[in-house]
């Protein structure tokens, strides 16, 4: 799950790259996307790494 979040973030942070000098709206607004997707990404890869630690000590 975190890997597609991953591939969200990038996609994201790329378009707000493109945008930045050109079209501050659409910067804005991919920013947003990619620090919503960011921070999903940290949630779920840190739930996997927890879940594997879990796994790892039974």
């Amino acid at each position: 799950m975190w890997k597609e979040y991953l591939y969200k973030a990038n996609m994201y942070k790329i378009l707000a790259d493109f945008y930045k000098y050109r079209n501050y709206t659409s910067y804005k607004t991919y920013r947003r996307k990619y620090d919503k997707y960011l921070e999903k990404l940290v949630e779920a890869y840190e739930k996997d790494q927890t879940l594997k630690e879990n796994r790892g000590q039974e």
